[in-house]
Protein backbone atom coordinates (compact mmCIF):
# COMPACT_ATOMS: atom_id res chain seq x y z
CA UNK A 1 0.00 0.00 0.00
CA UNK A 2 3.03 2.49 0.70
CA UNK A 3 4.44 1.98 -2.99
CA UNK A 4 0.84 3.12 -4.33
CA UNK A 5 0.39 5.72 -2.45
CA UNK A 6 3.74 6.70 -3.52
CA UNK A 7 2.48 7.17 -7.16
CA UNK A 8 -0.57 8.68 -5.97
CA UNK A 9 -3.12 6.05 -5.17
CA UNK A 10 -5.54 6.54 -2.21
CA UNK A 11 -7.87 4.01 -0.37
CA UNK A 12 -11.28 4.19 -1.82
CA UNK A 13 -13.13 1.31 0.21
CA UNK A 14 -11.95 -0.83 2.73
CA UNK A 15 -14.26 -3.90 3.95
CA UNK A 16 -14.23 -6.48 6.79
CA UNK A 17 -16.75 -8.84 6.28
CA UNK A 18 -17.36 -11.16 9.36
CA UNK A 19 -19.45 -14.21 9.60
CA UNK A 20 -20.77 -16.97 12.03
CA UNK A 21 -20.74 -19.88 10.62
CA UNK A 22 -22.84 -23.16 12.25
CA UNK A 23 -20.68 -24.72 14.74
CA UNK A 24 -18.98 -21.97 15.83
CA UNK A 25 -19.41 -21.86 19.56
CA UNK A 26 -21.30 -18.92 20.32
CA UNK A 27 -20.60 -16.33 23.77
CA UNK A 28 -23.19 -16.22 25.88
CA UNK A 29 -26.21 -13.96 24.81
CA UNK A 30 -26.51 -10.73 26.64
CA UNK A 31 -28.47 -7.52 26.30
CA UNK A 32 -26.11 -5.80 23.90
CA UNK A 33 -25.38 -8.40 21.12
CA UNK A 34 -27.56 -11.50 20.00
CA UNK A 35 -26.82 -13.66 17.13
CA UNK A 36 -30.04 -15.51 15.15
CA UNK A 37 -30.92 -15.76 11.72
CA UNK A 38 -33.08 -14.00 9.77
CA UNK A 39 -36.81 -14.04 9.91
CA UNK A 40 -36.72 -13.42 5.52
CA UNK A 41 -36.13 -11.76 2.83
CA UNK A 42 -38.08 -8.76 3.88
CA UNK A 43 -36.34 -8.58 7.56
CA UNK A 44 -33.23 -8.68 5.90
CA UNK A 45 -33.71 -6.06 3.67
CA UNK A 46 -35.44 -3.76 6.45
CA UNK A 47 -31.93 -4.46 8.48
CA UNK A 48 -30.10 -3.28 5.61
CA UNK A 49 -32.03 -0.27 4.84
CA UNK A 50 -31.35 0.76 8.76
CA UNK A 51 -27.90 0.50 8.43
CA UNK A 52 -27.71 2.92 4.99
CA UNK A 53 -28.34 5.81 6.73
CA UNK A 54 -25.33 7.49 7.15
CA UNK A 55 -23.04 4.72 5.77
CA UNK A 56 -19.15 5.32 5.05
CA UNK A 57 -18.90 2.59 2.09
CA UNK A 58 -18.07 4.75 -1.19
CA UNK A 59 -20.59 1.86 -2.68
CA UNK A 60 -23.29 1.73 -0.95
CA UNK A 61 -23.07 5.89 -0.81
CA UNK A 62 -23.03 5.74 -4.91
CA UNK A 63 -26.43 3.53 -4.68
CA UNK A 64 -28.05 5.85 -2.37
CA UNK A 65 -27.08 9.02 -4.63
CA UNK A 66 -29.40 6.87 -7.45
CA UNK A 67 -32.11 5.09 -5.12
CA UNK A 68 -33.93 4.74 -2.13
CA UNK A 69 -32.19 2.92 0.37
CA UNK A 70 -34.89 0.58 0.60
CA UNK A 71 -34.55 -0.40 -3.53
CA UNK A 72 -30.41 -0.36 -2.73
CA UNK A 73 -30.74 -2.56 0.41
CA UNK A 74 -33.16 -5.27 -1.62
CA UNK A 75 -30.71 -5.20 -4.97
CA UNK A 76 -27.60 -5.76 -2.03
CA UNK A 77 -29.43 -8.67 -0.44
CA UNK A 78 -30.03 -10.14 -4.12
CA UNK A 79 -26.30 -9.53 -4.95
CA UNK A 80 -25.40 -11.17 -1.91
CA UNK A 81 -28.18 -14.42 -2.14
CA UNK A 82 -26.77 -15.10 -5.68
CA UNK A 83 -22.84 -14.82 -4.64
CA UNK A 84 -23.53 -17.45 -2.13
CA UNK A 85 -25.80 -20.05 -4.64
CA UNK A 86 -22.95 -19.60 -7.18
CA UNK A 87 -20.75 -21.29 -4.21
CA UNK A 88 -18.74 -17.66 -3.04
CA UNK A 89 -17.31 -17.32 -0.02
CA UNK A 90 -17.61 -14.25 1.87
CA UNK A 91 -14.12 -12.54 2.08
CA UNK A 92 -12.30 -11.90 5.09
CA UNK A 93 -10.82 -8.18 4.30
CA UNK A 94 -10.83 -6.67 0.67
CA UNK A 95 -8.61 -3.09 -0.23
CA UNK A 96 -9.67 -1.31 -3.29
CA UNK A 97 -7.75 1.48 -4.02
CA UNK A 98 -8.14 4.75 -6.34
CA UNK A 99 -5.37 5.78 -8.68
CA UNK A 100 -4.90 9.18 -10.12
Amino acid sequence: MAAAALVGARPLVEWLRLEWRPGTPLRTPSDRLAFRPVAGLEELVGLMTRVLDGTLDAYSRNDLSRMPAAEAAAESAAESAAFRRAGYTAFAHSLEMVWP
